[in-house]
């Protein structure tokens, strides 16, 4: 009778890096297999490890760990790199899976995402879709999606053998999605085994804003005391945050700006979310940064051009009814670009 063992290979003791090995026999499979934050006293990485990642120093892990063939497969839960940033480092012939929206999320990033935060292995990826089990040698595996700040993020169950081992991978319930957590308590009764996730357990984190709800709530209050343009720093690949930012922006009658990225990335995410902007005639408009605009032409040619009833220009930008949800890096080139134009800027600043 074949042997099953669940090793945690990174994380159980730090927060990222994530890694567990599933084996079953002579099978194996991995779940994550991400760049580490920091290493096991809690110390963060050096920038200089981390860029060259080996089993020397400590970066990059044993997976194979003396098994007689390598995994079968390496499952990824969501597209955060302290999950799927080491995966690059597999063979060409590896296997690795993700959700379908994962998929697409990573496919817009890589385009617009400088090159230490691309996902350089999706041509060797297979996707799932959430609530459909696929089966991977003897492993039949089940993916839930997840309420998390990465859109696609899921959990996972592993059956092997008449034995249930259950992943969460990173997850919340104070956002958008936390009515997910009903639908796995009627899908996943009693697994043999659960990995959980557990990063704020110790409770040491602020809750200022207990639900996404309330940071909707203080972004309308933001914008309604405010007379100048706002401009907010948000990830754009947190669609809830965007969301709450749109909605905000909506019921304060103010035009919401984006980029060309934050802009691709909603249209590919709204075939899994219909309900994600942009909307028609709604108060969404667009910058066209022109190495955003370099990277569509490039790959899309002048599709951009359908977008262009939003186009804003900063250079003609008038008025101060605008709020602009920027990269952290591009808050600074921004600001500096319309004071040099003679904006007037009596500034609110948001951080998501």
């Amino acid at each position: 009778m074949p042997q099953t063992s669940v090793t945690i290979l990174r994380g159980a003791d730090t927060i990222g890096g994530s890694c567990v090995k599933i084996i079953h026999g002579e099978d194996s499979i991995v779940l994550d297999y991400g760049a580490p934050l920091m290493d096991s006293t809690g110390a963060s990485i050096d920038a200089d490890l981390a860029s060259s990642p080996s089993m020397e120093n400590g970066i990059l892990l044993d997976i194979q760990q003396q098994d007689t063939r390598p995994p079968l497969a390496y499952l990824l839960s969501h597209a955060h790199p302290d999950h799927y940033g080491l995966l690059r480092s597999l063979p060409k012939s590896s296997n690795i899976y993700l959700s379908d929206s994962s998929y697409s999320m990573m496919t817009i990033g890589n385009l617009f995402y400088p090159e230490a935060l691309r996902f350089s292995s999706l041509e060797q990826c297979r996707q799932f879709s959430p609530g459909k089990p696929f089966q991977v040698g003897p492993f039949t595996v089940t993916a839930f999606l997840m309420d998390h700040s990465a859109f696609g993020a899921c959990s996972l169950l592993i059956e092997v053998d008449g034995k249930q081992v259950y992943y969460t991978g990173d997850f919340r319930g104070h956002g958008r999605k936390s009515q997910v957590s009903d639908y796995i308590y009627e899908n996943v009764k009693q697994p043999d085994l659960m990995l959980l996730e557990g990063t704020t357990l110790d409770g040491g984190h602020s809750q200022q804003f207990p639900t996404e709800v309330s940071v909707e709530e203080a972004m309308v209050s933001a914008l309604d005391e405010g007379d100048g343009p706002a401009f907010v720093s948000a990830s754009g690949s947190n669609i809830d945050r965007i969301v709450s930012l749109y909605n905000a922006t909506k019921r304060t009658g103010k035009k919401l700006v984006i980029d060309l990225y934050q802009l691709y990335l909603l249209e590919a995410l709204k075939k899994y979310s219909p309900s994600l902007p942009p909307h028609k005639n709604d108060h969404l408009k667009v910058i066209f940064p022109q190495s955003q605009l370099a990277i569509i032409k490039s790959e899309f040619g002048d599709d951009f051009l359908r977008y262009s009833n939003r186009h804003v220009n900063l250079s003609k930008l008038k008025g101060t009814n605008y709020v602009f949800r920027l990269s952290p890096y591009a808050m600074t080139p921004t600001l500096t670009h319309l004071k040099k134009k003679g904006q007037n800027l009596n500034l609110s600043t948001l951080c998501g």
